[in-house]
């Protein structure tokens, strides 16, 4: 019954969408027209076989794009096609693959409009990224001989709710997998509740990892020292992705510190850029001076001041380099915390507080490595920034934090080419 109303359901949509592609594909893009499984013939045309991966859009793009590089690095002779299923994602394929990677659409999920993709990129091996489960996509893939891989799975706590309503319909459709690499024990525990066979699935570490190493393997802190204007050996305290609450604390604890250490700077970077005039106004009550990141870009001469507010998108992870250490924020107050391996990977010492919920397997490894440190309160944070400064504390080595997180696409990769 599931079958039937999803396949009504799936026609009727292809059916709303179909003439706007139709006109599209003539008056617009002719890419429009890959949505109806109509593929453009090379004029020589690539019979070998192929991978076939797909996913949704930007996020899923970085992802695999991160397994793409881990394919090639394995055998570069193999046959790469993509697909997505919006404009943002097909955008960001194309500026982040390389040349010879086929990107399309991936057409409606009907049976009809699935074949004619699979005769056109005649693929041996379908991977699927995340959570992107098409049920006609994957029974006329199984169907046909294709042997299907999930990979960077994950199950969040409401899709699982969600997906035990489909009961044998989902069952049916991930006994037809060859491979699920899980981002978590959890998410791995979820999927064999669903139906997946338990030998059939593993946890190889979430792939935003590996894209996290090759970032922070780029950052130089003494450039990022330079482009800011910040002497080499002045020493700065960053407190990123702070919520409200947080703010307060921590810079009352600055403020003490500065008893100490006079010269003593911060950076810190509200997780919602909407709260800055906030952050300004506590800055304010603790007789502290402040700028803006922003500002800096136009005027160095605001250089020098207690507090740098970051306001920018997209800086966080360069300016925990320059940092003596790092508070990472969510954690003094219950919102489950932020991811600390940014900071970490980059050699700073690095501290939370007790609210990590959101990542406690992560959480979990740096304490048995003893490469962060997790406090009570905001005098934890205070005693531990002073207890860096004095030489107390060292930097953590990045090194086995990596032997830990940052293979997940070499391993799917391996999987998918040699399972």
């Amino acid at each position: 019954m599931i079958r039937f109303v999803y396949n009504l359901t799936a026609w009727a949509a292809a059916l709303y969408f179909m003439p706007r592609a139709i006109l599209r594909g003539i008056f617009a893009d002719k890419a429009d027209f890959e949505q109806l499984g109509i593929y453009p013939r090379s004029k020589e045309k690539d019979h070998s076989k192929s991978i076939w991966i797909h996913c949704a859009s930007v996020g899923e793009v970085k992802i695999a794009a991160e397994l793409i590089d881990a394919l090639g690095e394995i055998d570069d002779s193999v046959r790469i096609v993509l697909t997505v299923k919006t404009r943002a994602g097909k955008r960001e394929a194309h500026r982040v693959l390389p040349q010879e990677i086929e990107i399309r659409y991936c057409p409606y999920d009907l049976r009809f409009f699935i074949a004619r993709a699979i005769r056109h990129f005649n693929p041996e091996r379908l991977v699927l990224i995340e959570t992107e489960i098409w049920p006609n996509l994957i029974r006329v893939a199984a169907g046909s001989g294709i042997k299907l891989y999930l990979v960077n799975g994950r199950i969040s706590g409401q899709s699982f709710e969600h997906y035990r309503k489909l009961g044998k319909f989902l069952t049916d459709l991930l006994q037809k997998f060859s491979r699920f690499m899980m981002q978590s024990e959890e998410d791995k525990e979820r999927l064999i509740t669903l139906g997946a066979e338990r030998d059939k699935c593993e946890v190889v570490d979430n792939i935003k990892y590996d894209i996290m190493r090759r970032k922070i393997a780029e950052i130089s802190a003494k450039e990022v020292r330079q482009e800011l204007g910040i002497d080499q050996n002045a020493e700065i305290l960053i407190a990123g992705s702070t919520r409200g609450g947080e703010e307060k604390f921590l810079l009352e604890q600055l403020a003490k510190l500065k008893r100490k250490n006079p010269d003593l700077k911060m950076i810190i970077a509200p997780r919602h850029l909407q709260r800055v005039p906030d952050v300004e106004g506590i800055i304010r009550e603790n007789g502290l001076t402040y700028t803006r990141r922003s500002v800096i870009i136009e005027n160095f001469s605001e250089i020098g001041k207690d507090v740098m507010i970051l306001d920018t998108m997209g800086e966080l992870a360069s300016l925990y380099s320059v940092g003596q250490a790092a508070f990472v924020g969510g954690s003094l107050v219950p919102k489950g915390g932020q991811n600390p391996l940014e900071p970490v990977g980059l050699g700073v010492p690095t501290c939370f507080g007790p609210h990590m919920e959101n990542f406690e397997r992560i959480v979990d490894t740096l304490k048995e490595l003893n490469l962060a440190h997790q406090v009570k309160d905001s005098d934890g944070v205070r005693e531990f920034f002073d207890n860096v400064l004095a030489g107390e504390i060292e930097r953590p080595d990045p090194t086995k934090l990596f032997q830990r997180f940052g293979r997940a696409a070499e391993f799917s990769a391996n999987k998918v080419l040699k399972d």
